[in-house]
Parts: C-alpha cells; sequence; structure tokens
C-alpha cells in the first residue's frame, strides 16, 4: 500500500510525490459551449496545479461542432499552463482510449466529469473488469441526478441506472457533490451502500470576482433589461423566462447568450417570444466567448435563470460578480441570496411570484437599482472568503486515494 500523507500546506502527496489525477470530460478549453462543466475543470485545475499534476482526456472540438478545434493538434498528448491534455476524435472517448490514456498516465486518480457520459461508463466498465485496481474515481454528476435533469429522456436515464445499479457498476467510487440537496438527490439514485460522498464545491477565482468591472447600465423606473445565459436546452428553461415577461407593464427586453442544444426547443422558445406584446422583446444572439461575459452582464440590469436544476451554477456567481442581481428558481445552491438583497428566489410552480419579481425589477428606481447590484457583489465576495473551497477540494482527493486502498 502506498503511503499517503498531507503537508501543512494541505498539499496531498503520495510516496513523498504528486498526486497524479486523469479528469476524463467531454469538453474542455478551448471549448465553451459545454457550459458549467467546462468552467468547472478549468477552475479546478487552474487553482491545483500548483499541487496536483492533471491529465485531461477530452473530444478535439466543442458542444455541436462538426470540426475540431483551429490550432489544437490531436491524438496527441499536449502540455498547457495547468494540465496536460489530450484531444481525441468526438467519438473516441471509448473504453479503448480510456485503458491507453490510463495505462499511459499511471494516475492516482481518475476524476470523471459526469455519471451518463460514454468516457465515464467506459472507465466504470473498465473498473469491473478489474483494471483500475488501485486507482481512486471520483464522480462529478454535475446535477444529473436533480428531478429536473433526471424528467428530461426519463426512461432511458432510469433503464441505465437500474442497469448500472444491479451488477455494481459505480461501486467503490467516491462522489463529489456540491450541496446537501445534491447529496441527496444522488443517494436516492446510487442506493449501494459501497459508495462514498464528499462534499466539495466548485472553484470561483476570487481574484476575476474582485476585479471584474461592475459598471451597470442607468436604471429608470418603468423600464429593464434582463439577461439569459446558458445552453438554450430544456434543463435551462429558456421558456419559463420568456413566459416571465408575458404580462408586463412597461418595456422589458431578455438578451438571450448560449448555444442552442436542442434545436426543437430553441424553436418553441422563438415562437413564445414571437407571441408576446410589443413592449416585452427577446434577443437571442447565440454562443458567447467566455472572455465576453463580463461586459455582455454590464450591458444589462438582471439575469433570468429559472433552471431546472443546477448542482452549482457558474453562471449565478458570474452575473453576482458582475453586479447583476438575479431571478433564479430554488434549484440551485444559491437559494439564500434572496435575503440578501442579491436577488430573487423562486420555485418553478410560482409562475405568479415570476411575473411579479419581473415586475419589481421594471418599477426599480435607480437608487433602489444601485443597492440591489452593490447586495450582489457583496454576496458572491463573502461566499468566497467564507467557503474554504480550496481545503475542501483536497480532502476530495484525499479521501478517493484512501478509498482506492481499502
Amino acid at each position: 500500500m502506498s503511503a499517503l500523507e498531507a503537508t501543512s500546506e494541505q498539499q496531498v502527496l503520495i510516496d513523498g510525490r504528486r498526486l497524479r489525477v486523469l479528469v476524463l470530460a467531454d469538453y474542455f478549453l478551448p471549448g465553451f459551449k459545454g457550459g458549467g462543466p467546462i468552467v468547472s475543470i478549468s477552475r479546478l485545475l487552474d487553482r491545483l496545479s500548483d499541487q496536483v499534476d492533471f491529465f485531461v482526456l477530452t473530444k478535439d472540438r466543442d458542444l455541436g461542432d462538426s470540426e475540431p478545434y483551429p490550432g489544437i493538434e490531436t491524438g496527441t498528448w499536449v502540455k498547457t499552463p495547468a494540465a496536460t491534455v489530450f484531444y481525441a476524435p468526438s467519438d473516441g472517448l471509448g473504453p479503448k482510449l480510456a485503458l491507453k490514456a490510463i495505462r499511459t498516465v499511471r494516475p492516482d486518480i481518475v476524476y470523471l466529469n459526469s455519471y451518463f457520459s460514454i468516457s465515464s461508463r467506459s472507465t466504470m466498465l473498465l473498473k469491473r473488469l478489474g483494471l483500475l485496481r488501485g486507482i481512486g474515481v471520483i464522480i462529478a454528476p454535475r446535477g444529473e441526478f436533480s428531478p429536473g435533469a433526471l424528467a428530461l429522456k426519463h426512461a432511458k436515464k432510469m433503464a441505465f441506472i437500474r442497469f448500472a445499479n444491479s451488477i455494481g457498476l459505480y461501486s467503490g467510487c467516491l462522489w463529489q457533490v456540491s450541496t446537501d440537496r445534491e447529496l441527496k438527490e444522488c443517494q436516492d439514485v446510487v442506493r449501494e451502500r459501497e459508495h462514498f460522498f464528499v462534499r466539495a464545491p466548485d472553484l470561483l477565482d476570487p481574484e476575476s470576482v474582485r476585479s471584474c468591472a461592475v459598471s451597470r447600465q442607468p436604471k429608470v423606473p418603468g423600464s429593464a433589461r434582463f439577461v439569459f445565459l446558458s445552453r438554450v436546452s430544456p434543463k435551462k428553461n429558456l421558456l419559463g423566462a420568456i413566459e416571465a415577461l408575458a404580462d408586463v407593464r412597461g418595456e422589458a427586453t431578455l438578451t438571450v447568450y448560449g448555444p442552442e442544444e436542442d434545436a426543437a426547443y430553441a424553436n418553441a422558445c422563438r415562437s413564445a417570444a414571437a407571441k408576446l406584446p410589443s413592449n416585452a422583446r427577446v434577443e437571442i444572439k447565440g454562443p458567447i466567448s467566455p472572455l465576453h461575459v463580463p461586459e455582455a452582464l454590464a450591458r444589462e440590469h438582471f439575469f433570468l435563470f429559472p433552471t431546472l436544476g443546477e448542482n452549482f451554477g457558474h453562471v449565478v456567481p458570474e452575473a453576482l460578480s458582475a453586479g447583476c442581481p438575479v431571478l433564479i428558481s430554488d434549484k440551485t445552491p444559491w437559494n439564500d441570496l434572496g435575503e440578501r438583497g442579491a436577488g430573487w428566489v423562486l420555485p418553478l410552480d410560482d409562475r405568479d411570484g415570476w411575473k411579479n419579481a419581473v415586475q419589481a425589477c421594471v418599477d426599480m428606481d435607480a437608487d433602489a437599482y444601485a443597492h440591489s447590484a452593490e447586495c450582489a457583489r457583496g454576496y458572491i465576495v463573502r461566499y468566497i472568503e467564507a467557503s474554504g473551497q480550496l481545503g475542501r477540494n483536497l480532502e476530495m482527493f484525499r479521501q478517493a486515494l484512501l478509498l482506492s486502498h481499502r
């Protein structure tokens, strides 16, 4: 058994050397259309690469793209500042390539960025066959077990869950959750006693939060600009955001940024937007580079996001960092921000509540808006100072190592 230790700086070492972690993810940088999971992984690597040697196996193209990233070498390991990355053809994340990567990297831990993805299922099949002995496995389901997420393609997902549970496909793994609610959602689905869970929140970048531009659009009563920033898919519930504008009094504009993951759903959203009264407009802009997100948020007044479920929801702290108060569902971890004056947190089925919140935004005057924007910034700064993010994530790796040697 290898010797596991933690230094006074909490650095996790094994046999006196740095930890080696192989991350398997369908999408990674320079991609951005895959949304929050890409952000989660990139920040994990950025914040811990001075203590952990990271390797990433991922596709060579972004979500929905038919062509590889330009200027990226595929089929070989590429050194980047935070990790060494292997960009594989889009159909190449099966068990054969996963096993080859594991034998090349010889990781102490394999970190899986999904429960349902082919790369995760392939890796767990290798583990079931006894090919990952002595290697810790962490699974980050990223909200895939929330009721809203499971409701999409429900029969297919439940059939796989029943099959996986029946053969113990995911036995002996460590599950990363961000909140107590996500913990319960995982435990309700993954019922084998061998499973272990660790609460380790997704990481934020303190410097980018503190330095984010906070100049806002002028706010006058009777008019408000809203922004929706996420994938256009049923889970993100753009349709709910559009419907919340239906009865607004005054002028309301909703600007939508994000890739259209589901074409039929995107068309339904366009149809709903066309039926709005003339004083409520929806502008669909398409995907936006992360580099331009802060200025896009600064052009609007409020972030409108009635999502069906988020294990973290990176776009919420992004909006708060830019001083953009939020209207979000109660299906994210950010359920106390309403109490802090940073926005509204509403049940999905409370249609009157959504419409009343939208109306309150439209009616808000400049002084009230300035106070709300200040509360939004203050909320996320206090969160970073109090969350102990790095320590919890290092503890996650330590627990995965201990579990691998049981």
